[in-house]
């Protein structure tokens, strides 16, 4: 597998010839996850953790972007930060949640205060949190929809 030979396709028999050889395998990538957060650190410290879980990541530094990408992307959960310049997570979510369809994507605020009243969101994490925690959340989130 070294030089100028093909790669042999992910769906095929195991090109190493070992104990998979007579198995089919495949490589797939678990969920779609949306992350909406201003701050720089932890949108990148998310997208690693997530995208070392396997997760496909979409990043969106506000809500207002994030909403135009929506249309584009299908994510199976998205996480976003309450306190966003411009459109507050809260009023992001309840767009969201009325969207036909994204009204079941599970949505997950995130904020380093308190947990906003009423609203849509379908969890709520306290920052600082532990990332393996959020992406076990996700994954259970995922599950559902």
């Amino acid at each position: 597998m070294f030089g100028n030979e093909p790669i042999p396709p992910l769906n095929g028999p195991d090109p190493c010839g070992g104990p998979f050889a007579s198995r089919r395998w495949v490589v797939k990538m678990q969920n779609t996850v949306l992350v909406v957060e201003d701050d720089p650190s932890l949108l990148m410290m998310l997208s690693v953790t997530l995208r070392s879980s396997g997760h496909t990541v979409v990043l969106s530094s506000d809500a207002e972007l994030a909403l135009e990408t929506l249309p584009e992307e299908s994510p199976d959960v998205i996480l976003c930060d309450v306190n966003l310049p411009g459109m507050k997570g809260t009023e992001f979510t309840e767009i969201v949640k009325a969207a036909p369809h994204l009204a079941d994507t599970p949505v997950v605020l995130m904020s380093a205060y308190d947990e906003p009243r009423n609203h849509a969101a379908d969890a709520f994490v306290s920052k600082p949190f532990d990332p393996i925690e959020v992406t076990e959340l996700v994954e259970e989130l995922a599950s559902r929809k």
